[in-house]
């Protein structure tokens, strides 16, 4: 388990990415060593990854249905990302 609750958080940001094999270099590894020591994160990982067969199962048609729409459309009430801090959380120490 880990004794940092900082690198939890650090992790779980990036934990969907992961699951989906979407993380590479150093990102992936250091989110593959936090996962072997740390029992929460692991917990949290085995859930997500249950998904994935079932996110096979949807088709294109039924993902653009729930869409929001093209930027700029002023279909989408969403407020736009911010920027991107996944290097940051990444390359901070574990302690």
């Amino acid at each position: 388990m880990t004794r940092n609750g900082g690198a939890c958080a650090r992790v779980k940001v990036l934990l969907g990415v992961y699951v989906l094999g979407g993380l590479r270099g150093t990102r992936e590894a250091r989110v593959r060593a936090h996962l072997e020591r740390c029992i929460p994160c692991q917990a949290e990982y085995d859930e997500l990854a249950e998904i994935i067969p079932f996110l096979d199962m949807i088709t294109g048609a039924e993902a653009a249905q729930d869409a929001p729409g093209p930027a700029g459309s002023g279909d989408d009430a969403s407020p736009s990302p911010g920027p991107s801090h996944g290097d940051d959380y990444v390359d901070a120490d574990d302690d």
